[in-house]
């Protein structure tokens, strides 16, 4: 019943460890605050990367921000710590071992420092970046005392760079507006030519480069306010805001491990006191053995959002944009999800869809005249998934209901499931979702930017798996001295290869269970509208025809929980290329445009558009970005890290093939609407070499 079908998900699970099975998501207690001295940290540097300056800011004991410009040219961890003392002693701020430097997209900074890679030990979580390193400093009074007499008195501290970014996935500019500190602005030809800035205009360097650390640490030290203020937590533990929104849950809202496991002795060997190696036993948890078929089958079930657009082309008619207001924590209110007393059973029928939730494997088909299937099937080469009218899936008993309602045949169903009882419809994620709801509605503000990323990051830590283990391998090896940064791209190389790259583990936060059933009855309600006849789906968005009725069944669970489809804006004519990539406009003025995988600024991409479109024709398009180098780039091709490169792209104006692209035209003149696919179109290359043509 539950092997594994063929395709890329059978190796996206082989691929993880064994802690798929065996990582339960149990409570926590918050961790007590820390002492620190918090600071706000910026660099300026010119388009050739030479450090111009770097900067200091503090709250002093008014709670009002002071700082400080040091037109430096090379830093060092020690040096950077000797600004530190002098910047702290002059304004009299307490200087803890614990200092904690707070910047914007940090890497820029922490690759400004001398020897990075062998003083500090670097994360990267997402496009945020933090390095931690310890520092010595000894007082230069002291240095004559350490050769004549060979006494000094060394100061130890653990200095730590912290990236907002990792908290607020937006620009500084937005973070001071959210927290009434505004970025002094700035036009764009000195940004990117800070050198002659500062020798043209060094006073208006100065106040330029003061305000970006003064951001940082006043909208530091206020999050930190609040989430010590609201839920007793202190931010100096934890990296991003997905990571604090497990904290509240598991401490506020889990009272009891979400899965069944047992305990047993696992043997290790460490050494003791003496330097002798010594063996022992230590627990080790494992899922109960009749809970393994129900989370297979949850990670077989477990598709992201859906996207599709339904058509291609240029259309004139009176549309109008829906958004659903918080889909997938009111999916997580509305989905019954299982618990540690869940009892599982096992399903072989549909007439058990209509009262169990669970995991399902199905051999489906949609009557032909069926415009919008809706069973997730995955491509054979990736993880990308189709909505075809016919074939073979893994998905959610929400999404076999919402399939029988449109038609469908299912001529196999195997699975396990439960019958949803009080515990399982009133679970810890719903009062999480609904709390964190409420609040949104109820602040204004920074409180209300904070609990809008909380009440949404939660439940992708149910699915966070390892992020390239063997970078942090490497750089391990780097600190150690094992290697040097010139012979890290080929050490990362050979650990990357196929016969030596590890399993990945899964997050503290694994809840695959849960986290299939919310993905899938979130698909489940945006079929629901979907259905009345969109042009277009985008995750929690649909596209549909002016005046169409959005009444349903779906729409009302949905107001029952406190959300509801809430329209974006109204149209006279809409773009679009392929999944998200469009534009829509109202009285010729753009009112919504997406460009996935365009490398261009909104004005650029809707210039080119509106071109493209004024003369009927699509127009050569090459882009021109400035990139970053991130901190994998710089270990696995020996780049310089944090420097800017500039890249070119040709962006590709194909058809996605989510439907079937039934005749070729010109889609900035014409519009035709495709239907859906007979059968997933990629499939696995037959085995063996390819025959020779002729």
């Amino acid at each position: 019943m539950l092997d594994i079908i063929k395709g890329a998900r059978a190796l996206t699970i082989a691929g993880l460890s064994d802690s798929k099975f065996d990582t339960i998501l149990k409570p926590t207690r918050p961790k007590p605050a820390k002492e620190a001295t918090i600071l706000g940290f910026d660099t300026e540097f010119g388009p050739d990367g030479v450090l111009l300056s770097a900067q200091l800011a503090a709250l002093n004991t008014d709670g009002k921000p002071v700082s400080r410009v040091f037109y430096i040219r090379d830093l060092t961890k020690e040096s950077l710590l000797g600004l530190i003392k002098g910047f702290c002693d002059e304004n009299a701020i307490e200087l803890t071992s614990k200092i904690v430097l707070v910047a914007h997209f940090a890497s820029a900074e922490i690759s400004h420092i001398t020897g990075f890679l062998e003083d500090f030990s670097l994360r990267t979580y997402n496009r945020a970046t933090e390095g931690s390193t310890e520092v010595e400093y000894i007082d230069p009074a002291d240095r004559e005392n350490m050769y004549v007499a060979g006494e000094t008195n060394v100061e130890k501290f653990r200095l730590r760079i912290v990236d907002l970014y990792g908290f607020y996935v937006m620009g500084l500019d937005d973070v001071g507006k959210m927290y009434g500190f505004e970025k002094v602005s700035l036009e764009k030809f000195w940004k990117s030519n800070m050198d002659r800035f500062l020798l043209e205009h060094p006073q208006e360097f100065e106040e330029y480069a003061r305000r970006d650390a003064e951001i940082a640490v006043v909208a530091y030290t206020k999050m930190r306010q609040f989430y010590l203020s609201n839920h007793g937590l202190d931010v100096l533990h934890y990296k991003t805001t997905p990571g604090l929104a497990m904290a509240i849950f598991r401490s506020q809202y889990l009272t009891e491990p979400v899965a069944p496991f047992e305990r047993h002795p696992e043997p290790y060997h460490y050494k003791n006191k003496h330097g002798e190696w010594k063996l022992g036993f230590r627990n080790r948890t494992f899922l109960r053995e009749d809970w393994r078929a129900p989370r297979r089958g949850a990670m077989l079930s477990y598709w992201g959002g859906r996207n599709e657009s339904y058509g291609r082309g240029l259309l004139k008619a009176p549309l109008e944009l829906f958004d659903v207001d918080s889909l997938y924590p009111s999916a997580a209110a509305l989905q019954p999800l299982p618990n540690a007393h869940t009892q599982w059973v096992t399903i072989n029928s549909t007439d058990q869809a209509a009262t169990l939730e669970g995991y399902v494997y199905v051999d489906f088909e949609f009557p032909p005249e069926c415009t919008y299937p809706c069973l997730p099937v995955p491509s054979e080469m990736t993880d990308r998934i189709y909505f075809p009218l016919k074939g073979v899936s893994w998905c959610t008993l929400a999404e076999v209901r919402e399939g029988l309602r449109l038609g469908a045949k299912i001529s196999k169903i195997e699975g396990v499931g439960f019958n949803p009882g009080p515990s399982e419809i009133d679970h810890p994620a719903r009062r999480y979702a609904l709390d964190f709801m409420e609040r949104k509605r109820q602040t204004e503000g920074a409180e209300k930017t904070t609990n809008k990323l909380l009440l949404n990051a939660l439940f992708g830590k149910f699915v966070e798996t390892q992020k390239d283990a063997e970078l942090g391998q490497v750089l391990a090896l780097i600190k150690r001295g094992t290697i040097t940064a010139e012979q890290a791209p080929q050490v990362y190389k050979q650990k990357k290869s196929p016969f030596r790259r590890t399993p990945k583990d899964v997050g503290t936060g694994w809840w695959i269970e849960a986290a299939a059933l919310i993905l899938g009855k979130a698909r489940a309600l945006m079929s629901a509208f979907i259905t009345k006849g969109a042009l277009m789906g985008i995750t929690d968005s649909v596209l549909l025809p002016e005046g169409t009725d959005i009444e349903c069944r779906a729409l009302d669970e949905l107001r029952s929980v406190g959300s509801d489809l809430k329209p974006v804006c109204k149209a006279d004519t809409f773009w679009t290329l392929r999944t998200r990539v469009y534009v829509l406009w109202k009285v010729g003025e753009c009112v919504k445009l997406a460009r996935h995988a365009f490398p261009l600024a909104d004005s650029s991409f809707l210039g080119w558009i509106n071109e493209c479109v004024r003369r009927g024709t699509a127009i050569p398009l090459r882009t021109r970005r400035t990139h970053l180098v991130s901190l994998k780039e710089a270990v696995q091709k020996g780049k310089q890290f944090g420097r800017q490169e500039i890249k070119h792209s040709r962006p590709k104006l194909d058809w996605d093939q989510k439907r079937i692209e039934t005749r070729q035209f010109n889609p900035f003149a014409e519009w035709a609407l495709f239907p859906p696919q007979p059968a997933v179109p990629e499939t696995m290359r037959k085995r063996g070499r390819p025959k020779k043509l002729g």
